[in-house]
């Protein structure tokens, strides 16, 4: 592509602006998850999946259109009724379909590991909606995408990353909770988007809401992670002990990961950096025990035994690391970490915020192209 003229500078900019700020805000989320028990391949496939789901959703979504039309409403009532009713209605299962799937694995440890790849996938659906508009758009290109990535985008991957919480919630527990946990929350994402899309498609509309409704769908999310983290922090302090192998040292270390700098700086002046950086793979596979191990006592059939055997597999990692370390690394480790030493994690968590389109993302900066009724459309 020649970018000599401002145009085709513009779209480029606008492109990537599309693509990298929604990453960024997966990144944010994945910090959130202090015990890194999520799967990196998997979070990819999410991001892939969300890419997959909007082809999915759109040839439904243009169906459900021609039918609206043909009923006798105008291309413009017929599409606010889809983007209001029914593009929620499809959209929202199938950028969560992976997750069904993926909560029968390992790799879906726990509640934060739901929402980390639920907020993924809705992350993969927006970034290839911006770029559909992007490319529709003839105008300011990148104040649209800048628009998108501020609202549309937080409130994609916030819908899916509330279901997927949902589904850590469910596969965590027993009992009737956990059979209507995960449809209340696809109730919730059809609700999030279906109000973002009423907004969007207001006769005069205002992007101002539209950043609310997004930016306070992430931060939402990011404070039920944050519960989450405190009630797994209390698993931990539970199950952490010497049957796992864990000492009240190492376990003290365990459940403070967002202050691990300041928790192992004298480690760190007699060790070094390398095994400082063992020290705290070590603690974050020790967490990992922790988790699973609540998992084995508290979850039912396949999870217990899926749970077992990581659990055993963490064991084996774990032991290979203390040998790593060597015995004064782990004297130090075990003894000199007393429980006062540390303060809670939540003192210093930093909340990041990270979230169809409809009606204003026709009138942003420019006009875009005519609409189609085939393939392509997206709402």
């Amino acid at each position: 592509m020649d970018f000599s003229s401002p145009f085709d500078a513009s779209f480029s900019v606008a492109t990537a602006v599309a693509v990298a700020i929604p990453l960024l805000y997966v990144l944010g989320v994945r910090y959130l998850d202090l015990y890194s028990s999520g799967s990196i391949v998997w979070l990819s496939a999410c991001l892939a999946w969300g890419w997959f789901a909007l082809d999915l959703a759109r040839p439904i979504n243009d169906a459900i259109l021609a039918r609206l039309q043909d009923g006798g409403n105008s291309y413009a009532v017929a599409l606010a009724h889809l983007s209001r009713w029914y593009a929620p209605a499809i959209e929202e299962p199938s950028k969560a379909l992976i997750l069904v799937g993926l909560v029968l694995l390992p790799a879906f440890t726990y509640s934060v590991d739901g929402a980390v790849y639920g907020f993924a996938a809705g992350s993969g659906f927006a970034i290839l909606e911006n770029l559909l508009y992007i490319a529709r758009a003839s105008g300011d290109d990148l104040a649209l995408a800048v628009s998108r990535v501020g609202s549309t985008a937080l409130m994609h991957a916030a819908a899916t990353g509330i279901v997927g919480l949902a589904l850590g919630w469910a596969k965590t527990h027993r009992g009737w909770q956990r059979i209507v946990v995960v449809p209340i929350s696809l109730a919730v994402a059809y609700g999030l988007h279906s109000t973002f899309n009423a907004v969007a498609n207001r006769p005069v509309p205002s992007l101002a809401p539209l950043i609310a409704i997004g930016a306070g769908s992430a931060v939402v999310l990011a404070g039920a992670i944050i519960l989450a983290l405190r009630r797994e922090r209390a698993w931990m302090r539970k199950n952490l002990n010497a049957s796992l192998g864990v000492t009240k040292g190492e376990a003290a270390a365990v459940v403070e990961l967002s202050d691990i700098e300041r928790v192992l700086a004298p480690f760190k002046v007699h060790f070094g950096q390398k095994r400082t950086t063992q020290a705290v793979e070590l603690l974050k596979l020790q967490a990992q025990i922790g988790v699973r191990a609540h998992s084995a006592r508290d979850g039912s059939g396949r999870a217990v035994r899926s749970s077992e055997e990581q659990i055993a597999e963490l064991h084996k990692q774990v032991h290979a690391l203390r040998r790593s370390l060597g015995v004064a690394a782990m004297i130090w480790l075990r003894t000199a970490l007393p429980p006062e030493a540390t303060k809670s994690m939540y003192d210093r968590l930093l909340v990041t915020e990270a979230g169809g389109g409809g009606g204003i993302w026709d009138r942003l900066g420019s006009q875009m192209s005519a609409p189609e009724t085939g393939p392509g459309m997206s709402v």
